[in-house]
């Protein structure tokens, strides 16, 4: 569980916490955010993986250790489930950034929760992962670090609109531009040799070769802004 912060200064290292296969809860009133912006290789916020291997802790909590089994991890077991705010910045229109990025898992934005980023993907998940957003998305297309955006409106009256708030300051860009998605799912090449994989090693390598994107709109909530030079609310795509 992530808890609201107690410091009053951010932490700003990408890299100070490494983990697979876990869920991680973002509390109401926690907001993580941070600049990718020099971030070497792919730039995203929060990123996880799910390919590890765990006891089936159902017989473990009943003493059935004779059943017990050492099982891939479940789709519903890794990933985030956000209450709070993501808020990722400090791509381009060449350079895209994922705000949070899932590998067989679940990301789960709450009604009246957020995640934002610039210019990139707000949620990007990939071989049977599962993408359900009840609150707020927005991409803006424009880098400016001075600003922290913010959504208003509703999916239905009033329209969503795109608003921003103070925030420190480096060099922005005023002209909205790059290829921005709201919600990505893609069924990779490597879900294909699941099942030559399961039948010669007797498990799962990576997830499925399916991808699950549902958004549910409420009042305010369930809404996503994209702007751009392309923009695209929620886009999918599988591999057969």
């Amino acid at each position: 569980m992530i808890a609201s912060p107690t410091k009053a200064k951010a932490n700003d290292p990408f890299t100070d916490i490494a983990m697979e296969s876990e869920k991680v809860n973002i509390s109401s009133g926690t907001t993580i955010y941070g600049n990718a912006k020099n971030l070497a290789g792919q730039k995203q916020g929060l990123n996880m993986a799910n390919s590890l291997f765990r006891w089936d802790s159902d017989n473990l909590r009943l003493n059935n250790f004779d059943n017990a089994s050492y099982r891939r991890s479940k789709v519903d077991e890794s990933g985030y489930w956000n209450k709070g705010s993501v808020n990722i910045w400090g791509g381009s229109a060449s350079d895209a950034v994922t705000a949070v990025n899932v590998t067989y898992g679940t990301v789960e934005n709450a009604a009246a929760a957020q995640i934002y980023t610039d210019h990139g993907n707000a949620i990007v998940g990939t071989d049977g992962s599962k993408l359900v957003n009840k609150g707020k998305i927005a991409v803006t297309g424009v880098y400016n670090p001075d600003k922290q955006v913010t959504l208003t409106g509703g999916s239905v009256t009033p329209p969503a609109t795109l608003v921003t708030i103070d925030r420190t300051g480096q060099e922005e860009t005023s002209i909205t531009d790059g290829e921005n998605y709201g919600i990505v799912g893609i069924s990779t090449a490597n879900a294909r040799d699941n099942a030559r994989y399961r039948a010669e090693q007797g498990t799962d390598r990576y997830g499925e070769n399916t991808i699950s994107i549902e958004n549910i709109a409420s009042g305010t909530d369930g809404t996503i802004a994209v702007d751009g030079k392309r923009a695209v609310g929620i886009y999918a795509q599988k591999y057969s």
